[in-house]
């Protein structure tokens, strides 16, 4: 049985830190105390990072998978990504972390968002679908923001661009 409540010290940064296979990152006060950073999401990154110091006192986000590849899982590996087996992006305990090619990656987290594109002429018939978005923006000359602004509701007259309006695919059961 693996022991998971063994800390290991997190090297390179002003004060002393240190994570265990949960994925709980501490900082050593000046009392000799632990007190525990609370992992968040990055707005920009869509992962959990936690905010230490480097050695010249500057705040660095750091995102906290990569603090557990290194200390629990050999270090960082060129050309893979480390997911989320059960996709909750703030677990990070050891059990579900894993490699895999930063393809497979991409395709994991980009295919969940991907929405069917329907292009509609005026008297509101489909006249095609796309796969998604950047699909629909390619085959018609048109940029990805304009077809997302239309399937958004976010244009006055969505006919004026070409003369067909661009919406999500309505799920049908």
């Amino acid at each position: 049985m693996v022991r998971t409540d063994e800390w290991v010290a997190i090297e390179g940064y002003r004060w002393p830190y240190r994570i265990n296979q949960k994925g709980c990152v501490q900082k050593q006060l000046e009392d000799g105390s632990w007190f525990t950073l609370a992992p968040y999401i990055s707005g920009g990154r869509s992962r959990a990072m936690v905010k230490m110091r480097t050695v010249d006192n500057r705040k660095v986000e750091v995102p906290l998978v990569w603090l557990m590849a290194d200390a629990f899982m050999g270090g960082r590996r060129p050309g893979y990504g480390i997911v989320h087996k059960n996709g909750a992006k703030l677990d990070c305990s050891l059990w579900n972390l894993k490699f895999l090619p930063m393809k497979e990656c991409g395709r994991l987290s980009c295919r969940a968002k991907r929405r069917p594109v329907e292009k509609v002429d005026r008297d509101g018939n489909v006249v095609e679908i796309y796969a998604s978005a950047r699909e629909a923006a390619e085959k018609n000359y048109i940029s990805q923001n304009s077809i997302w602004a239309r399937c958004n509701g976010k244009v006055k007259d969505p006919f004026r661009l070409d003369g067909h309006d661009y919406r999500y695919e309505q799920r049908r059961k």
